[in-house]
């Protein structure tokens, strides 16, 4: 039987195999989807009226206090977002029937690729900006720069707990660093002091976790943006960055708040009526021999609650 290596067409192979390449994507742990039925409509938000301590005394005549849930609404704003890639004619006939399969698929992966990363981008511009969490959001500098021997995470890690505990009433669960500032995290020795076996040298996101709770942060996952994309423009030279920078996020996130109702750090709305597509179609011109394959999502991602996060920007130099 034909192999891959064995097989030819107009387009390097190399470029039409799977090239699903993306690593360290972290949004599908960070915002629970919310099907929607239209692009634009309302969600809730919910205000803390309920945590009052109200009179709740029963006198005999059968009267109660009434408690108030109060709640505010936002908009929501769905747009579409879209990719496409040509595939020739030529190419698609000149290829071995073995490798033509690997033309579409190659191409429809690419797509995807593009779409992921721009979400993925979306994302951690929206959660990484000190701006959207007032009062909830310090920068570090100097010798407060966790990369440094002169810091002391733990103590500002109590605060971030505290103030989302406290303001969001709920607990720390997820944090959220970006891969530069995890891999200065990673090497800190007041919290590789904390370990009672001296001999690690490095940190693992398991390990930080028992740092975490032993310290009365409840953290239950710990995740580290680590997805890359080329800042430069079209014909520049490569600027390779790290999408998520150098900030991290103490949240709250309840992956279970799926509906336009509910609390929770972050919501992605996504469109009901049109749902993820990929698929190949013609030209419209005669004269184009090929096939168009396209890629199409409706979302937008939501802050639902500030006060379920707390975020140190420039955490490390």
């Amino acid at each position: 039987m034909p192999t891959i290596a064995g097989t030819s067409t107009r387009t390097a192979t190399g470029q039409i195999i799977i090239r699903n390449n993306l690593h360290g994507l972290i949004q599908e742990a960070v915002s629970p989807k919310v099907p929607v039925g239209k692009k634009t409509q309302k969600y809730y938000k919910y205000d803390n009226s309920h945590f009052r301590l109200e009179n709740d005394e029963y006198t005999t005549r059968g009267g109660s206090t009434e408690i108030n849930r109060n709640y505010s609404t936002a908009n929501l704003d769905i747009k579409g977002y879209a990719f496409k890639e040509w595939i020739d004619g030529d190419v698609l006939d000149d290829a071995d029937a073995e490798i033509r399969p690997e033309i579409k698929q190659g191409a429809i992966l690419g797509i995807k690729d593009g779409l992921k990363l721009k979400s993925e981008k979306r994302l951690a511009d929206l959660l990484f900006t000190g701006s959207n969490f007032p009062g909830h959001t310090a920068a570090l500098a100097g010798p407060d720069r966790w990369n440094l021997s002169t810091s002391d995470p733990i103590a500002q890690w109590k605060v971030a707990n505290r103030a989302v505990l406290l303001d969001g009433k709920a607990p720390v669960n997820t944090v959220i660093f970006g891969y530069d500032v995890w891999n200065n995290i990673a090497y800190n020795p007041a919290l590789l002091a904390l370990l009672s076996d001296n001999s690690i040298k490095v940190l693992t996101p398991e390990l930080l976790q028992k740092i975490f709770i032993t310290n009365q942060v409840p953290v239950q996952q710990v995740l580290i943006g680590a997805a890359v994309y080329n800042a430069a423009k079209e014909g520049a030279a490569e600027d390779n960055q790290f999408i998520w920078g150098k900030s991290a996020l103490f949240c709250n996130i309840d992956m279970s708040q799926r509906t336009v109702r509910g609390s929770t750090l972050i919501k992605t709305f996504v469109l009901k009526k049109k749902p993820v597509e990929y698929k190949f179609y013609k030209d419209a011109d005669e004269d184009k021999e090929g096939l168009w394959g396209r890629g199409r999502l409706y979302y937008e991602h939501n802050l639902i609650d500030f006060n379920r996060g707390y975020l140190f920007t420039t955490a490390v130099d």
